[in-house]
C-alpha cells in the first residue's frame, strides 16, 4: 500500500479540510445559528441519522464554529463511561464543573462550584459518607445535603447555578455523542438526565442519535417514544442520505491505493467495470 494510502477505519473527520461530503458549510451554518436563538431557558439540539451516516463527524463540523470568536465552551460528556440513572446524575454535574474549570477558571469558577453543590443535592447517596465515594467528597457531600435538607429543597442551589449562567456573555455547549449505542436503559437515564437539567439559561445540549433507535428505546404504555422525545429535543437536523454516486465514489477512492503498489497484477481496464459493479460494489 502507498504511503499516502489512508488507513480504512471508520472513524468520524475532524475538520472542514477532511469533508468529502459538502456538509461543512451547512454543519457551519447550523451551529451559527444556534448562537442567535433565545438561550434564557437553555436549548436541546438533536442531530439526527442512522449509524454511520455521519454524526459524530458532523457535530465535529459544528465545533470548528464554535471554536470561532467569540469563542464557546463546549463539554463533551461520554455515557459509556457510567451505568444508571443515579450514577449518571452522580457524575454528570462533577465532570461538567471539572470541565469547565479547564476551560476557564476564572470565567467559569462561580458556576463550577454551584454544580458541584448541585450534583450533592441531586445524589441521594451524597447522604451516607464513604459510601461510593472518597471519605472527603463524601463528608462534603453529606455536609452539602443537610444544607439542602435544611433549605427544604434543591430550589436555591439551582438558582444559584442558573443565575452564574444567566450572566454570561455566551453559551455553553454540552456535547452526547452515540446515546443510540447504548442499551435501552441507558438510553432512557440520558433523556432524563437531560430533562433535569435543560432548562439552565445559556447551556446547549447537543445529542447525536438515531431517532428510531431511540424512540423504540422511550416507548412506554400509552407514550409513543416520539411524544416522549419531542418534549425534550426542542430543535433538530436529520442528516441527509449519502448519495450513492458519492459512496462510489469514494469506495473507487479508497481502492486505488490498495492496488498501485501490487507487482504483477494482470489487470484489465475494459473489465474492470464489470468486476466493479458486479462483484466489488454489492459485496461492500
Amino acid at each position: 500500500m502507498g504511503n499516502d494510502a489512508r488507513s480504512p477505519i471508520d472513524n468520524p473527520i475532524v475538520s472542514a479540510g477532511e469533508d468529502v461530503l459538502g456538509r461543512a458549510d451547512v454543519a457551519r451554518r447550523f451551529a451559527k445559528g444556534l448562537r442567535e436563538l433565545d438561550l434564557s431557558a437553555g436549548l436541546v439540539v438533536g442531530v439526527l441519522g442512522a449509524w454511520g451516516s455521519g454524526k459524530s463527524s458532523f457535530v465535529n463540523l459544528m465545533r470548528e464554529e464554535f471554536e470561532s470568536e467569540p469563542k464557546l465552551a463546549v463539554v463533551d460528556f461520554n455515557p459509556w463511561m457510567f451505568s444508571g440513572a443515579q450514577q449518571l446524575v452522580d457524575v454528570f454535574f462533577k465532570e461538567l464543573a471539572v470541565e469547565l474549570r479547564l476551560e476557564n477558571p476564572s470565567r467559569f469558577g462561580a458556576i463550577a462550584d454551584g454544580l458541584d453543590e448541585y450534583g450533592d443535592v441531586l445524589s441521594p447517596i451524597s447522604m451516607i459518607p464513604g459510601v461510593g465515594a472518597r471519605w472527603d467528597r463524601a463528608f462534603r457531600s453529606y455536609q452539602t445535603a443537610r444544607r439542602w435538607w435544611k433549605d427544604r429543597g434543591a430550589q436555591p442551589m439551582r438558582k444559584k447555578v442558573a443565575d452564574a449562567l444567566g450572566v454570561l456573555d455566551q453559551p455553553v455547549v454540552v456535547v452526547i455523542d452515540d446515546i443510540d449505542r447504548l442499551s435501552t436503559g441507558e438510553i432512557r437515564d440520558i433523556f432524563k438526565l437531560v430533562r433535569l437539567t435543560a432548562s439552565f439559561p445559556n447551556v446547549i445540549y447537543v445529542l447525536a442519535f438515531d431517532r428510531k433507535r431511540v424512540e423504540l428505546a422511550l416507548e412506554e404504555v400509552n407514550v409513543p417514544g416520539r411524544a416522549y422525545l419531542e418534549k425534550i429535543v426542542q430543535l433538530t437536523f436529520d442528516l441527509p442520505g449519502i448519495p450513492r454516486e458519492k459512496l462510489r465514489s469514494q469506495l473507487l477512492d479508497a481502492l486505488s491505493p490498495m492496488v498501485d503498489d501490487v507487482e504483477n497484477v494482470r489487470f484489465d481496464p475494459d473489465r474492470w467495470p464489470d468486476v466493479f459493479y458486479e462483484v466489488v460494489e454489492p459485496s461492500l
